[in-house]
């Protein structure tokens, strides 16, 4: 019995050990994170709506910019100068290649062009920022629809 009872034992012990490790295998955990830029930079159009050809008065218009993901940082907008690729004298052209004149503002009142880039400190989420537009009054032009497309640029630190 005693022999039996030892047997038993013996075979309980191995079992209950398991068996031996036989090696050793080793992984690799790949860590990624995706990074965008802070600042993004939207806009609607400015549009003057109809100009009379010689009218007597200005045309204006407004437009807003809205930064997004730039809250409480100092940032600094640039907008070019469109087709004329010169800022202080922009012009719309039409599908026949005529130009109409105008002008784009940082505030009201044709005080300020944009001509320099601008230095402002974004408040909120997404920050506004006016753009004011006037198309000089005085312009005789060809009937037609005139564009021009400006490139914004908002460089942030």
């Amino acid at each position: 019995m005693r022999r039996k009872t030892l047997l038993a034992l013996t075979l309980l012990s191995a079992l209950a050990s398991g068996p031996a490790p036989a090696g050793t295998s080793t992984a690799t955990l790949t860590v990624r994170a995706t990074v965008e830029n802070g600042c993004t930079v939207a806009g609607d159009a400015l549009d003057f709506g109809t100009y009379v050809s010689g009218q007597s008065r200005d045309a204006t218009g407004h437009a807003q910019l809205e930064i997004h993901n730039c809250n409480g940082m100092q940032v600094t907008i640039s907008v070019s100068g469109g087709n004329s690729g010169n800022p202080s004298g922009r012009y719309m052209t039409s599908s026949a290649g005529d130009q109409l004149n105008y002008q784009i503002y940082k505030s009201p009142g044709k005080q300020d062009p944009w001509v320099d880039p601008m230095n402002t400190a974004i408040s909120g989420d997404p920050g506004i920022v006016d753009i004011y537009g006037v198309i000089p009054a005085g312009q005789t032009v060809a009937p037609g629809v005139y564009e021009d497309t400006l490139t914004v640029t908002v460089n942030f630190r």
